[in-house]
């Protein structure tokens, strides 16, 4: 589901932010420290040809602190972006200092509840060249 979905985002333009804990092994995998998502968040996987900015935080206040970066770049450049931790990280508690809130500015070609955007695969209306008389 993960690659697909990121698939579709990349082709519709749409930013998004995904965080991806790296675990080791099968399945749910272990906590030892691994890399073995690397290739897939830095080449692009799933359909098309697509790639994502990936942000590799080293610490949990690092992480909180890149939240707003990743929204800002994938906004900009209209494109999935990945936020990869790895197992120990994702299993880590430490206290932290949340940033103050901001106010998310309003883009043409977001969603806003009426499927207006003409590009997008989720628009609503037809364009009349493809109404069958």
């Amino acid at each position: 589901m993960k690659q697909e979905g990121i698939s579709v985002l990349s082709d519709e333009e749409l930013p998004a932010l995904v965080i991806n804990v790296v675990r080791y092994g099968n399945g749910l995998g272990t906590l030892f420290s691994s890399q073995c998502d690397y290739l897939r968040e830095t080449r692009g996987g799933g359909n098309g040809d697509y790639r994502c900015i990936v942000l590799c935080p080293s610490s949990i206040q690092e992480a909180v602190d890149m939240v707003s970066t990743a929204y800002e770049l994938g906004e900009k450049y209209r494109v999935v972006v990945v936020m990869m931790t790895e197992g120990a990280l994702g299993q880590m508690m430490e206290p932290v200092t949340l940033p103050e809130f901001q106010e998310p500015k309003r883009n043409y070609w977001g969603f806003d509840g009426k499927y207006s955007y003409k590009k997008s695969a989720f628009s609503t209306e037809i364009p009349k060249k493809k109404l069958l008389n």
